[in-house]
């Protein structure tokens, strides 16, 4: 962002920070948002993440040209924004994945863990039981916990 029209969009975004407009975070939550911090493949599907949003779906042409494909929220089944660093179980080839909210609408969960199966389907979500608004980057898994 360069110039005035920069600076206007840094003061707006400043304004509804300030306010805690949860629009702010909705609006990104619902897009790929940046989509700038890793990338995962899974499912033959490769995938652009950032904590905050959706991941967005990404496709190589043979030429070498990387095409957007669009939010992936698998078959309408992602409810959360998405982790940037999902783990992939290498004995089941499960997509590991947790999402938070930083301001979560009533009775949503703020942060949720979630396992998506080899062939991409969202198999379960599960609300972690996290009581406060949080920042979590990364997470591992062992042969018996996700944490």
């Amino acid at each position: 962002m360069n110039g005035r029209l920069g600076l206007i969009k840094m003061m707006i975004f400043g304004t509804r920070l300030f306010f805690r407009d949860p629009a702010i975070f909705r609006d990104a939550e619902q897009t790929g948002g940046t989509a700038n911090t890793s990338l995962v493949f899974h499912n033959k599907k490769l995938m652009a993440l950032v904590e905050s949003s959706y991941p967005t779906g990404l496709r190589m042409s043979p030429d070498g040209r990387i095409d957007t494909l669009g939010v992936e929220d698998f078959d309408g089944n992602l409810h959360q924004p998405f982790t940037a660093h999902p783990k992939i179980d290498p004995v089941t080839n499960e997509l590991l994945f947790f999402g938070y909210r930083i301001q979560p609408k009533k009775d949503e969960p703020l942060v949720e863990y979630g396992v998506i199966s080899p062939d991409g389907k969202i198999v379960r979500t599960i609300d972690t039981g996290v009581d406060r608004p949080l920042m979590m980057h990364d997470f591992s898994i062992t042969e018996s916990y996700s944490c």
